[in-house]
């Protein structure tokens, strides 16, 4: 087996850096979902909730899911972030905000 060389560097695509191998010309789908962890549900609008998480609602950015679920004073939930290119979602537990007194 002939020894390779050091694998090229990363390309550097605006402020982002992009493994090799990925061409800097697709373009990779984000998208943002809240899901109750309890219940194992996604959220698809007020007082409604499915088990499929192709239909939940996209909020587009992490900050308006949260916005959101702080404003409608949802409990238990996780913000999930999903890429086109890969399979699992980045999960993120949201803290529960108690009004202050």
């Amino acid at each position: 087996m002939a020894a390779s060389g050091p694998l090229p560097a990363p390309q550097r695509v605006g402020s982002a850096m992009l493994p090799f191998g990925t061409n800097p010309r697709l373009q990779y789908r984000m998208k943002v979902i809240l899901r109750n962890i309890v219940t194992d549900l996604y959220f698809i609008g007020p007082n409604m909730w499915t088990n499929d998480p192709e239909r939940a609602v996209d909020f587009g950015y992490p900050a308006r899911a949260v916005k959101i679920a702080t404003q409608a004073q949802m409990k238990d939930m996780e913000l999930i972030v999903c890429f086109s290119a890969v399979r699992t979602g980045l999960r993120l537990p949201l803290a529960t905000f108690e009004p202050s007194t």
